[in-house]
C-alpha cells in the first residue's frame, strides 16, 4: 500500500544509521564536527536567546554566521537543531533529507508512469546511493541540497502535465526550500538540470500535442 511505501522511505534511514541514532556512537568527524556542528550550535543559541543569528564573534575579529550560507541557519529543516544537541540534531537531519530523498524521487516515478514497485526501487536506489550517505558525513550541505532535485523534478513534471498554478506555487516552494539549505553549488547544478528537464518535457508535450490533432484532422 502507499502508506507501507512511504514508510520504507523513512525506515530505511534509520536502520542505516541506527548505530549513531541508537547507540550512541560517532556518524560524524572531520569537516561536519569542526565546522558545521559549531555553526549549527551557535546559530541555535542565538535563536533560543532571541537574536538572529547574523554574526560569529568567535573567529578572528567576527565574520558573518547566516551570512555564512552553509550555516543555512534560516533553513526551516533545521529545526532540530532548537531542540537536540547539534551533534544529535545534525543525525536526525540526515535521516529526515534521506527520506525527502526518496520520496521525491518516488513521486517523480509514479509522475512519469512508473509502477509503484519500479518507483520504489528507483527511489531507494537514489537515497541510499554511494555518493548522497558518504557526502552526508562529510559534507552536509550538500547532501541536503541535493535531497531536493528528485523534488523539484517531481513537482517540474506536475507543472508540465497540469499547468496549474498552483503547481507553480508548489515547484517555488521546494526551489526556495532548496535554497536554504546550504550548498549554492548543488542548487545551481540541480537548477541546470531541471531547466533542461523542463524544456525537454515541454517540447516533448507540445510535440505530442501536435501530433495528436493533425491524427484528429487527417
Amino acid at each position: 500500500s502507499s502508506v507501507v511505501v512511504h514508510l520504507t522511505f523513512v525506515i530505511f534511514p534509520l536502520l542505516l544509521l541506527w548505530r549513531p541514532l541508537f547507540a550512541g556512537e560517532a556518524f560524524f568527524w572531520g569537516t561536519p564536527l569542526l565546522q558545521f556542528i559549531p555553526w549549527q550550535r551557535m546559530a541555535a543559541e542565538m535563536w533560543r536567546s532571541g537574536h538572529l543569528p547574523l554574526w560569529n564573534p568567535l573567529v578572528g575579529c567576527g565574520a558573518p554566521l547566516a551570512a555564512n550560507y552553509q550555516t543555512a541557519a534560516f533553513y526551516p529543516l533545521n529545526v532540530l537543531y532548537l531542540l537536540l544537541r547539534a551533534e544529535v540534531a545534525l543525525t536526525w537531519t540526515t535521516v529526515l533529507h534521506l527520506a525527502l530523498t526518496g520520496w521525491g524521487m518516488y513521486r517523480w516515478g509514479r509522475a512519469v508512469g512508473l509502477g509503484h514497485f519500479a518507483a520504489l526501487i528507483g527511489a531507494l536506489a537514489l537515497e541510499g546511493s554511494g555518493f548522497l550517505v558518504a557526502r552526508v558525513a562529510l559534507f552536509p550541505s550538500m547532501a541536503f541540497t541535493c535531497s531536493w532535485i528528485a523534488v523539484w523534478l517531481w513537482r517540474g513534471e506536475m507543472l508540465v502535465q497540469r499547468r496549474r498554478f498552483s503547481d507553480v506555487l508548489w515547484l517555488g516552494l521546494a526551489l526556495g526550500l532548496a535554497l536554504l539549505a546550504g550548498h549554492a553549488q548543488t542548487a545551481f547544478y540541480g537548477g541546470v538540470l531541471l531547466a533542461a528537464y523542463l524544456i525537454f518535457r515541454a517540447v516533448q508535450t507540445a510535440g505530442r500535442e501536435i501530433g495528436d490533432r493533425r491524427w484528429l484532422l487527417g
